[in-house]
C-alpha cells in the first residue's frame, strides 16, 4: 500500500504536487488539506491521523476509529495472553507443591527459581504467602466441588476410616468415601480421645 492509498486520505484534499526539501531537489510527500478544518499537513498517514483524532470539526465516529492504537491493542492482547499464561503455570506449580508435600519455602530457594527461569525467562514465580493462601484456597474450592460431583453421580458409595498421627504427634481421624474412585472426604482431629470403634462410630 503506498502513502497515497491509505485510507486516512479519504478525509483530506491532496495536492497536485509533492511536497519538496528546502533544496527543492528532492521531492517528499503530497499536502494533506483536512476535509473538515481546511487545516494543511504533510501527507504522512500517521500524522494525519493524528490530526483526524484532535481536530474538533471531526465527526466522533471518525474520531474514535482513528483513535485506537493497534500498537497498544496488540501490546494488551499480549500482556493479557502473559497474565493468562502465569496464572495457569502458578496452579501447575502450586499442584506439585500439594500434592507431594514439597516445602512451601521452596519456591522462594534461589536455585529452585534459577531452574524456573531456565525453563521461562519471563515467568515470576509466586512467592510462599501466595502459595500458602490464594493459592491454596483456590484449589480446595476446586478439589472439593469435584469430589461432590463424584459423590453425587455416584450410583453407590462406602464410607471409611482411619487412624493416624501427624507430625505434630496429634491424633487424627481420616474419612475417605469409596466411588468408582476413592475420595478423600474429611480428616479429624481427636485430641485426647482414643481411636476405639465406638468414638470413631460416634
Amino acid at each position: 500500500m503506498t502513502h497515497t492509498s491509505d485510507a486516512v486520505w479519504n478525509y483530506f484534499k491532496k495536492s497536485s504536487e509533492r511536497k519538496t526539501d528546502s533544496t527543492k531537489t528532492k521531492q517528499q510527500h503530497f499536502l494533506a488539506t483536512c476535509n473538515y478544518c481546511e487545516t494543511t499537513l504533510s501527507g504522512q498517514p500517521k500524522r494525519m491521523k493524528a490530526h483526524l483524532k484532535n481536530c474538533p470539526n471531526v465527526p466522533s465516529e471518525i474520531k474514535e476509529k482513528y483513535s485506537l492504537n493497534p500498537e497498544n491493542k496488540e501490546q494488551e492482547i499480549s500482556n493479557n495472553n502473559s497474565s493468562i499464561e502465569k496464572k495457569e503455570t502458578d496452579i501447575k506449580i502450586a499442584r506439585a507443591f500439594y500434592a507431594n508435600g514439597i516445602p512451601l519455602a521452596v519456591i522462594e530457594n534461589p536455585f529452585f527459581i534459577q531452574a524456573l527461569y531456565q525453563i521461562n525467562l519471563k515467568y515470576n514465580p509466586s512467592s510462599r504467602k501466595v502459595l500458602s493462601t490464594s493459592l491454596l484456597e483456590k484449589e480446595y474450592k476446586q478439589v472439593s466441588t469435584n469430589a461432590k460431583k463424584l459423590v453425587k453421580n455416584a450410583n453407590y458409595i462406602c464410607l471409611t476410616s482411619d487412624e493416624w498421627i501427624n507430625i505434630y504427634q496429634e491424633s487424627v481421624i481420616n474419612f475417605m468415601i469409596t466411588t468408582s474412585q476413592p475420595i478423600f472426604w474429611k480428616a479429624l482431629e481427636i485430641k485426647e480421645s482414643s481411636h476405639t470403634g465406638k468414638y470413631i462410630a460416634y
